[in-house]
C-alpha cells in the first residue's frame, strides 16, 4: 500500500491513478457532444463529467482516509487441550465472564488446542484437536480476525506446555502487542504415565542389556507393569509406584536382533487417563564385535575362541604377526586379548600404537598370564604396562625368593661401539631388577675369560655397576672359559634359584659345550642365552635348551635391555605360582552377572601381579592376589587375568559350563560399544521429536578434528505403516547437517543415513561412505505427558510482550499500552455517491435553461 506520510489518505490501488490523463480527452470529446448548447454552459457540463471522471478514477483507486485511534481490542485465548482438567476449565471459564462482563464487545473469545477454533465452532466435529497445544497458531489466528483500526491486547488463558509452535517466535515477529497471562494449573488427579522405554541401540546378537522402563507418577501408588517383545510376553510384574520418577530395568539377551520393538502397558491402582498407560522403544541390530586373539601357540587357545565365537563374537586367532602396524588397521577391532606372547614379538612402535588404541579409540585389551606374559614377557616399562590394571613387576620383596645370577658377557672385538654400551645398559639394568637379597657375578670373555665382579649380595650394585662400566671390546671369542667362571662362582651361592645369562655376537672355538652345561645342570644352575647379530644360535640354542633356560635371537642390538630385564624376571620365577587354588569373588561386577562365584572351578596356577591403584579387583586368589582385574583407560579399558585358558592351568575351566559366559561378560565390560566404532565416533546424530515432527542433525568430523563439509547424505524413512519415503540432508554449519521428517503416526521409525564424502585434502581419494543406522519410537501424544505449568515460559511471555502475569480482569482493561492503531475509512463510496449526484446534476443541466 503506498502510504502519504504528509497526508491522511493512500490509496489501496494507486495504478489506477493512471487513468487520470484521460480526462483530457474526455474534455475534447464531450466538447463535441454539447454544440447546441451556451458556451458557459457547456463549461459547467465539461468540469461536471471531468469531475465525475476523477471521482470514479479515486474510486477504482481505492482513495482512502485515516487517522490514530486508541480503542482497544482484546482477544482472549483459551486452552481447550487435554491437559486442561474440569478444576482448570472451570477457573478459565469463570475469569472470561469476569472479563465479558468489564470489556463487552472489545473482547473476542477464541478457544484452541491443537488449532485454533471459534466459539460457535468449538463444539462440532472430534476431539482429536485437544490432543496438542500450540499457543503460536492460536495467536496467529487471532491476529485475522482482530479488527484493523483498534490497538490489540491478547489474553492467554494456559498451562504453557507447548507440544507445537513457539510462543516466543510470536512474540519475537509481533513485539508490540502485549500478552496478558493467566496461568492454569495441571491436574491434581491421580496420574500414572509410561514416560519412556528405552533400549540401547545397535544391540549387538547374543548380547545382554537392560530395557529401562521410566513411569512418571503424581501419587504413591501400585501398578502391573507388562514388557513385550514384538507379540512375546516378557514378564508382568506387580511394583510399587512412588510419587515422582521410576524407573525398572530388565535384562534381556538378543537372539536375533534385525529389529526389537519392546512395548510396555501399565495398570496402575490408581490413575485418570489411559492413553498415556502405554509406551514403546526400539532398537536395531549392530554388527558382531571383532575380536583379535594372539597366542605364541594358537592351537592351544581353539577351545577359548570357539567358547568366544559361541556367544556372538567374530573371532580372528594368529600369532603374533597379524597385529596391525597401523591405527587405522588396528581400529577395526573391538577388542584385542594378547595370550601368552612375549613383547620381543612385536616392535615398539606397535606396543606404542596398541597404547594409542585403548586410550584414543576407546578400544579393549586383555592379557590373559602365561611364562611369556606380564614381566617375564618382557612387558615391563613398556607402552602396554601403562595401560594394564596390574603392574609388570612385583614391589613386595618378601614374595621373592633369593637368586644368584651369573651374567655373562662377549667382549671380543666384534662387539664394539653401540653393541658393547647397549649390552652393558642391559647388565647395569638387569642388576636394577634384582633385589638386595639377590647375588651376582659379571664374567666378560673374549679369547680368554674375565671375572669383573666376584658372586657378592646386591647391597654393592653401585660398585658392581662401576665395574660393568669398565668392560671394553677387544679380542676374539671363547664361550667355554666363561661358563667354567660362571660356574665357579654360583657354586658359592647357597641360594634355590641359581642362573647364568649368556650373551654373545660371534661364533666360539669349538669346546666339549654338553659336558660343560651338564655339570651346570647338575649344580642345580639354568642357562639362558642372547644372541646377537650374526651370533652362532644353533650353540646358543643347544645351550639353552640342556641349560633348562630360554634363548632370544637379539636382530636390534636396541633391544639387548628390553630382553635382559625379562630375562632376568623369568629367572627369578618369583611371579609364578603353580599351587591349585580356588577363585573367589573380591567385589560385585557385571562380570559374575548369572554366575555362582561359588562355584569358579580351581586353578592350577597364576601369575603373582600387584594390582595398580586405579584397578577394580573383581577375582582373587586365595592368597589375596588378583586374579582378574580391569580399569578404564582414556576412552578405553583394559583386564588382566592372571591364569591361562589352556590346558596348563585352566584346564577344570575349560569343561565348565559357564565358562563361555563368563569370558563373554569379561570381554563385554572392556570392549567398545557400538557408538564407539570408528564411524560412530566421527559422525555424532541428535534426534528431537516436536509436533509431529523429527528433527535430526549430524555432526561430521574427520579423524583430524576438521569438519567434513560438502558431503552428500540421504536419510531413507521406513513408517510404522510400512510405506518409505527419502530426504535430502542440507548442510547449516561447518560440519553439520540437518534434515527433518514428518512423524505423526504413532509407531516405530527405522531410519537409515548415507554420508559420502571425500578425506581432506585427498583430491584423488576415493569416495568415503558412513551408513548409520536407528530407530525411534513415536508413543501417544505429549499432550498426555505429565507435566507441571509451565510458569517460567508463562512468566517470559508476559514480561517480553509488555503484558502482565496473573493480573485481575479490570487490570487488564485498564492497562494503557499509550499505543495507537490506524483506522482507515474507504472513501470509495462516497466517491460513487458524490459521482452518481454530479450526474443527475449534468442530466438535470441539459434540460434547465438557465444560462
Amino acid at each position: 500500500m503506498l502510504i502519504w506520510s504528509t497526508m491522511p489518505f493512500d490509496f489501496a490501488s494507486p495504478v489506477y491513478l493512471l487513468l487520470l490523463p484521460a480526462v483530457f480527452v474526455l474534455y475534447k470529446i464531450a466538447g463535441y457532444s454539447l454544440t447546441g448548447f451556451s458556451k458557459r454552459q457547456r463549461q459547467i457540463h465539461l468540469l461536471v463529467r471531468c469531475c465525475i471522471f476523477v471521482l470514479l478514477v479515486f474510486a477504482l483507486a481505492g482513495l482512502t482516509f485515516h487517522y490514530q485511534s486508541s480503542a482497544k481490542q482484546f482477544l482472549v485465548l483459551i486452552d481447550k487441550s487435554k491437559s486442561i482438567d474440569e478444576a482448570a476449565a472451570a477457573s478459565a471459564e469463570q475469569f472470561t465472564t469476569s472479563f465479558r462482563q468489564i470489556a463487552g464487545k472489545s473482547a473476542v473469545f477464541i478457544p484452541f488446542a491443537a488449532t485454533p477454533k471459534t466459539v460457535k465452532t468449538i463444539n462440532t466435529g472430534d476431539d482429536n484437536w485437544r490432543t496438542a497445544t500450540d499457543i503460536q497458531a492460536a495467536m496467529e489466528f487471532a491476529l485475522t480476525v482482530s479488527h484493523e483500526g483498534k490497538v490489540p491486547h491478547f489474553v492467554l488463558l494456559s498451562d504453557g506446555n507447548e507440544t507445537g509452535g513457539s510462543v516466543m517466535q510470536f512474540i519475537q515477529e509481533n513485539k508490540e502487542i502485549p500478552i496478558s497471562v493467566i496461568p492454569l494449573a495441571t491436574s491434581e488427579k491421580p496420574e500414572v504415565a509410561v514416560s519412556e522405554v528405552i533400549v540401547p541401540q545397535n544391540i549387538r546378537q547374543d548380547e545382554p542389556f537392560f530395557v529401562e522402563i521410566v513411569i512418571q507418577s503424581n501419587t504413591e501408588t501400585e501398578a502391573e507393569i507388562t514388557l513385550n517383545n514384538e507379540d512375546k510376553n516378557i514378564l508382568t510384574e506387580n511394583k510399587n509406584i512412588r510419587k515422582g520418577r521410576n524407573v525398572f530395568r530388565f535384562q534381556q539377551t538378543a537372539e536375533d536382533v534385525q529389529a526389537l520393538k519392546y512395548s510396555v502397558s501399565i495398570k496402575p491402582k490408581d490413575d485418570t487417563l489411559s492413553e498415556n498407560n502405554f509406551a514403546a522403544g526400539l532398537s536395531v541390530s549392530a554388527p558382531k564385535p571383532a575380536i583379535l586373539v594372539i597366542e605364541s601357540e594358537p592351537a592351544k587357545i581353539r577351545d577359548f575362541a570357539a567358547a568366544l565365537q559361541e556367544q556372538g563374537f567374530d573371532i580372528e586367532l594368529g600369532t603374533a604377526d597379524i597385529l596391525p602396524k597401523t591405527l587405522q588397521e588396528m581400529d577395526n577391532y573391538d577388542g584385542i586379548i594378547f595370550s601368552n606372547v612375549p613383547a620381543k614379538q612385536f616392535s615398539p612402535e606397535q606396543l606404542e600404537l596398541l597404547r594409542e588404541y585403548v586410550e584414543v579409540l576407546g578400544g579393549g585389551f586383555l592379557m590373559l598370564g602365561g611364562e611369556n606374559s606380564f614381566g617375564l614377557g618382557g612387558y615391563h616399562e613398556t607402552p602396554v604396562e601403562d595401560i594394564l590394571p596390574a603392574k609388570c613387576d612385583i614391589e613386595d620383596e618378601d614374595e621373592k625368593l633369593p637368586i644368584a645370577m651369573c651374567l655373562v658377557i662377549d667382549r671380543s672385538g666384534s662387539m664394539g661401539g653401540e653393541k658393547m654400551q647397549l649390552a652393558k645398559e642391559a647388565v647395569k639394568s638387569a642388576i636394577d631388577l634384582l633385589q638386595k637379597k639377590d647375588f651376582i657375578a659379571i664374567v666378560a670373555f673374549d679369547h680368554a675369560s674375565y671375572l669383573i665382579a666376584q658372586l657378592q649380595s646386591m647391597e654393592n650394585a653401585q660398585r658392581i655397576k662401576a665395574a660393568v662400566s669398565t668392560i671394553e671390546a677387544a679380542g676374539g671369542t671363547n664361550v667355554y672359559p666363561a661358563l667354567d667362571d660362571a660356574y665357579v662362582q654360583l657354586l658359592k651361592a647357597n641360594t634355590k634359584l641359581k642362573h647364568i645369562i649368556l650373551l654373545s655376537d660371534g661364533y666360539s672355538v669349538p669346546g666339549d659345550y654338553i659336558k660343560a652345561v651338564q655339570k651346570l645342570t647338575n649344580a642345580k644352575i639354568t642357562v639362558s642365552t642372547v644372541g646377537v647379530g650374526d651370533a652362532d644360535n644353533t650353540l646358543l640354542q643347544n645351550i639353552a635348551q640342556k641349560g633348562k633356560g630360554r634363548h632370544y635371537v637379539c636382530v636390534s642390538p636396541q633391544s639387548i635391555p628390553e630382553i635382559f630385564a625379562q630375562e632376568t624376571l623369568a629367572a627369578s620365577k618369583t611371579s609364578i605360582n603353580e599351587e591349585m587354588f580356588l577363585p573367589a569373588a573380591a567385589a560385585p561386577s557385571n562380570v559374575l552377572s548369572g554366575i555362582d562365584p561359588d562355584a569358579l572351578p580351581p586353578l592350577l596356577g597364576n601369575i603373582v601381579l600387584e594390582a595398580k591403584p586405579t584397578a577394580q579387583i573383581i577375582l582373587v586368589t586365595e592368597t589375596a592376589n588378583p586374579l582378574l582385574l580391569r580399569q578404564r583407560v582414556g576412552l578405553g579399558a583394559a583386564a588382566v587375568f592372571t591364569s591361562d585358558v589352556k590346558t596348563k592351568w585352566g584346564s577344570e575351566w575349560l569343561t565348565w559350563q559357564e565358562f563361555p559366559k563368563f569370558w563373554s561378560q569379561v570381554l563385554r565390560n572392556i570392549i567398545r560399544t557400538p557408538e564407539q566404532r570408528p564411524d560412530e565416533r566421527f559422525f555424532a546424530m541428535k534426534q528431537r521429536t516436536y509436533a509431529g515432527k523429527v528433527y535430526l542433525t549430524l555432526d561430521a568430523i574427520d579423524e583430524s578434528g576438521q569438519f567434513i563439509n560438502d558431503g552428500k547424505a540421504t536419510l531413507a524413512v521406513i513408517h510404522p505403516d510400512g510405506s518409505s519415503e527419502e530426504t535430502l540432508w542440507k548442510q547449516t554449519a561447518p560440519g553439520k547437517y540437518e534434515t527433518e521428517f514428518s512423524a505423526e503416526t504413532i509407531g516405530g521409525y527405522e531410519l537409515q543415513t548415507v554420508f559420502q564424502y571425500k578425506p581432506h585434502d585427498e583430491e584423488d581419494a576415493e569416495i568415503s561412505v558412513f551408513r548409520h543406522k536407528r530407530s525411534l519410537s513415536i508413543n501417544y501424544p505429549d499432550e498426555f505427558r505429565m507435566q507441571e505449568t509451565n510458569t517460567a515460559l508463562l512468566k517470559d511471555v508476559a514480561k517480553s510482550s509488555g503484558g502482565f502475569f496473573e493480573p485481575t480482569a479490570e487490570q487488564i482493561f485498564r492497562y494503557d499500552s499509550k499505543r495507537k492503531a490506524k483506522r482507515n475509512v474507504p472513501l470509495a463510496a462516497f466517491l460513487i455517491s458524490a459521482a452518481a449526484l454530479l450526474y443527475v446534476f449534468d442530466v438535470l443541466l441539459k434540460r434547465m435553461d438557465v444560462f
